[in-house]
């Protein structure tokens, strides 16, 4: 009987079987690319040994420390070292072989910096020496095309091709001579020993790092200064003794056990056998819980669809009953509807989510980063596939229980609808109740934090108690809908036919409308509640702003200063003006353009005779009145403070910021992104011309403030730095006190407040400028109004407007043609995949939830067409016209979509809003556009429950 209901309503299995198979589908296909996309400790072996055993590197270790066993750049002691510790210097190549025991194989690979000569210009790339051809390095070096070629040809990897345009057969160009490309070959090791990502498999990330192969006798390899030299060894293995005992040596080592499975050391703590089981258990844990909310979901809406089967079988289960059949017999002839239905569904799913899954990795090898392997979680496939079959079988079966529990006589009357409302649902009063209370403990913790220390105290009660408020109170509406449902048609009288027919309809098929209202709820509220708590995030984490496209690009021009000099101004204009003309010839002409350059105090003596002098700099200070300072005034190191002294200030400092206002200490960057302050407490002035104040200002420029400039006053975007006489103090940090310089005192900033004691001071003329901008510069100075100061240029930067948005060929094809000129552009010209992404997410949630109530609306329409059509009939016979219909079906989807978008944005924006006002004050109101958004779903729906409502009713030929 359940194979032939499924027969006979071939819509509605099809429907249901959708419902299961394309969200399981979707699931497989994301778990498997996860799990492909983390490399097992095998194939982390291969991609950094290849088939060797041992890689060893020359690396400085300070004597007495140890490196992490699988991590040669890390290193740790039971000492406390100092930079004054003794080292055990860099092994040289000769030092690491004679280290290797007798017997044991090696290949050495070394790799330096070249400059080559593509298609388009210069490119700075790595050249990597060794013989990379041999097998045993399979796994780490891996030939895309091409062949490996001979003694004078090259490889290059990816990057380097598309760097410089040259592919299998071209000729590449180092220096006076000419080379052929042979093949074009990836190096492995770059993914890291860790997780390489889903995103950068996919392609969503740039790390784009061109590389040239040759063989150890190339031409090209005669004069490499060697940055990088590593000698990979094979019938040779060492413990952790041996390991250190190399350490001593300054030699660091990658071993194939230790990778395989990590050692736990005296002071590493290596990644375990049980450790990785518990990464793999909170995985799958993670997994199983969004397979339940998806799958509670599609239950909902599958349910909502067996209960339309079930009512059609009414009479049929009545005749069954009436000859003796159990309850329990009719409830199975729904449950093996579900059964099979579901049955058929996961195993389409899943086949499918692997088929698709196994496609991406095949494309991602081709054109993309390439996946680590094919993995296939084959537990937590099917754990899914065992939530997607229970979802069909649990949705088939409570309409089936409700059905098989009538009595025969009533089964075979009319419909034999009770005007009683629903039984009081008082669990899911109950839910409601301890929801609602959740939320208003929290809110009261919430707005009683009047301090930054009290908020922090309660910072996880407030977030915990929204959050659970969200769970229960969206479970206790998904149980009260019914009730709700019911009041709504006991005011029908009150609306025109149309829509009390609609009324009418739902409170008579509340097993199918309230599963798929429950179920819009339960999406909208999490769609909502995520889109704000993700928008919110990715604007801290400066995600939407840098995904904005701007015209204005920056260009490096010239340092100048590596010897402690001054910049160079004239030859820095020459500089600027060969960079514009280039670009002019390259067809990107800069429609303005203006210099600008960093302000800092001058070169102090550099601690070693190799390194760069050090830069002292002028930072802006806080005006005396700011409330950031918290009472604080700064300290000059002439009047040569203790430590005591420095530490009691650091101490009532904290307990002010502790004590004070918490939107006070959000406003200063006391803790996260500041709102009014800045970001950094040394900040600089950014010293430029008025054509570079015109561009950095935008549509905030005036030719007050360009006269203000010229006149030698301060433009200054931030308004803590400015006092209330219209003046700007910059201070010289004194990291020569000898406290500061012995490593007694560190001079912790506090928000943008320096701790660091001053040199000496200066003050400026200042024009305030609120932009509300965080990337505009904070502080802009012409360079005259610097004269006399002691302070020097520091570099050179070109800002140039295009006058449009350049994609990431032209920028590639410019920067060809300005290598020549050692210049570079930057700017916000492409973000990447995953700026990109995590800036649309919320929209994208926002899309999901609304394409989920139209689906629910167009479902529960269709279905309520297909149970109706006797009463469509009916309407029909009495003169109904084709419009009345059609409204009733625009009221029915209409309603669905109103009542469960409103209470889901009710449930997740609500509390999240709240939550954010808490912590912030006050909340961007832009991010709840992608929610206002959905109040654009429940028209959007009725129009699709009018159209799908037909013009023509088929009648039924009756017999006699």
């Amino acid at each position: 009987m359940a194979l032939r209901d499924i027969r006979a309503n071939k819509s509605t299995s099809a429907l249901i079987f959708s419902l299961i198979a394309l969200p399981l589908m979707v699931l497989v296909l994301v778990v498997t690319l996860i799990d492909s996309s983390v490399p097992t400790p095998e194939e982390n072996a291969t991609r950094q040994l290849g088939k060797f055993d041992l890689q060893l590197i020359g690396h400085d270790y300070p004597v007495g420390s140890v490196q992490d066993p699988n991590e040669p750049g890390r290193s740790a002691s039971r000492e406390d070292l100092s930079d004054d510790s003794a080292s055990s210097g860099i092994a040289d190549i000769p030092t690491i072989l004679k280290a290797l025991d007798s017997g044991a194989s090696s290949s050495i690979i070394t790799s330096g910096y070249v400059e080559i000569q593509g298609s388009g210009g210069t490119v700075r790339t790595d050249l990597t020496v060794g013989e990379v051809s041999d097998p045993r390095f399979a796994g780490r070096y891996i030939l895309e095309s091409g062949d490996w070629g001979g003694p004078d040809s090259v490889l290059i990897n990816h990057d380097l091709s598309q760097a410089t345009g040259l592919g299998v057969g071209d000729t590449l160009r180092l220096g006076d001579s000419d080379y052929p490309v042979s093949g074009i070959m990836k190096n492995s090791s770059g993914m890291g020993l860790r997780l390489s990502g889903l995103f950068q498999s996919l392609g969503l990330t740039s790390y784009g790092s061109p590389v040239l192969f040759v063989a150890p006798g190339h031409p090209a390899a005669q004069d490499l200064e060697v940055d990088y030299s590593s000698v990979f060894v094979e019938g040779m293995t060492i413990d952790l003794d041996r390991q250190a005992a190399f350490n001593a040596m300054g030699i660091g080592s990658y071993v194939r056990s230790f990778i395989i499975d990590p050692p736990a050391s005296e002071m590493w703590a290596g990644s375990t056998s049980d450790e990785a089981k518990a990464e793999l258990l909170v995985r799958f844990l993670s997994i199983f819980i969004i397979g339940f909310f998806i799958f509670l979901e599609v239950g909902l809406l599958s349910g909502a669809a067996f209960a339309v089967g079930a009512k059609k079988q009414r009479r049929s289960f009545a005749l069954l009953s009436a000859n003796g059949a159990e309850a329990k017999t009719i409830q199975w002839i729904g449950a093996y509807s579900g059964l099979f239905l579901g049955g058929m569904a996961v195993l389409a799913g899943s086949a499918f989510g692997l088929l698709g899954a196994w496609g991406i990795t095949v494309w991602s090898e081709l054109n993309a980063g390439g996946f680590p392997g094919w993995h296939v979680p084959w537990l937590a496939i099917a754990s899914l596939m065992l939530l997607g079959l229970a979802s069909a079988v649990v949705a088939a079966l409570i309409p089936a229980r409700r059905v098989g529990r009538n009595a025969a006589l009533n089964a075979l009357r009319a419909e034999g609808h009770s005007a009683a409302g629903p039984k009081g649902p008082v669990f899911g009063y109950v839910l409601l109740g301890l929801g609602l209370a959740c939320w208003a403990t929290a809110l009261y913790l919430g707005i009683s934090a009047t301090t930054y220390g009290l908020l922090n105290d309660r910072t996880t009660l407030i977030v915990g108690g929204f959050v659970a408020g969200i769970v229960l109170c969206t479970v206790g509406l998904m149980l009260t809908i019914g009730r709700i449902l019911w009041a709504i048609g006991g005011l029908g009288h009150r609306f025109p036919l149309a829509s009390r027919l609609a009324l009418r309809d739902i409170q008579r098929n509340r097993s199918r409308t309230v599963p798929a209202i429950a179920a819009v709820i339960a999406g909208t509220a999490l769609a909502t509640s995520l889109a704000l708590a993700i928008g919110y995030s990715t604007a801290n984490g400066g995600y939407q702003v840098s995904t904005k496209s701007s015209s204005i690009y920056d260009l490096y021009l010239m340092s100048g200063n590596e010897d402690g000099a001054p910049l160079n101004r004239q030859a820095a204009d020459q500089h600027a003006s060969d960079v514009l003309a280039q670009m002019e010839r390259s067809g990107y002409p800069a429609q303005a353009s203006g210099q600008y350059g960093q302000f800092i105090a001058g070169y102090r003596k550099a601690a070693d005779e190799d390194q760069w002098p050090v830069a002292d700099s002028w930072v802006a200070l806080l005006a005396p009145a700011s409330a950031c300072r918290y009472g604080q005034d700064d300290i000059y190191s002439k009047t040569n403070p203790s430590l005591a002294v420095l530490e009691a200030r650091d101490d009532s400092l904290a307990r002010n910021v502790r004590d004070g206002d918490r939107f006070t200490a959000r406003h200063c960057g006391i803790y996260g992104e500041p709102r009014g302050a800045w970001d950094q407490s040394e900040i600089n002035a950014q010293i430029t011309d008025v054509a570079g104040l015109k561009l950095m200002l935008g549509k905030h420029y005036t030719p007050a403030l360009g006269a203000a400039f010229e006149r030698g006053q301060a433009i200054v975007t931030v308004p803590e730095f400015v006092t209330d006489q219209q003046r700007i103090s910059f201070g010289m940090p004194d990291l020569d006190f000898p406290l500061i310089k012995n490593n007694e005192y560190f001079g912790g900033n506090t928000g943008v407040l320096l701790g660091v004691p001053l040199k000496r001071s200066f003050e400026l003329d200042a024009v305030e400028v609120l932009t509300g901008d965080r990337q505009m510069p904070p502080i802009m100075v012409s360079e005259a109004a610097m004269n006399g100061t002691g302070g020097i240029i520091a570099d050179s930067r070109l800002l140039v407007d295009l006058g449009r948005v350049l994609n990431a060929d032209e920028v590639m094809a410019l920067n060809k043609d300005l290598a020549a000129l050692d210049v570079r552009m930057n700017g916000a010209t492409k973000s990447t995949g995953v700026e990109t992404l995590l800036t649309n997410l919320p929209w994208v949630l926002s899309i999901g939830a609304g394409a989920l109530v139209l689906t629910t609306a167009a479902m529960t329409t269709g279905l309520a067409l297909a149970d109706g059509r006797r009463d469509a009939r009916v309407m029909v016979g009495v003169g109904a016209e084709p419009r009345t219909r059609r409204r009733f079906g625009a009221v029915q989807a209409g309603l669905t979509a109103l009542l469960g978008t409103t209470l889901g944005i009710v449930l997740g924006a609500m509390p999240v809003s709240l939550l954010i006002i808490i912590m912030e004050g006050s909340m961007d109101p832009r991010l709840l556009l992608p929610v206002v958004a959905l109040l654009a779903i429940p028209p959007a729906a009725a129009l699709i429950g009018w159209a799908l409502v037909p013009r023509t009713v088929p009648a039924d030929r009756m017999a006699g």
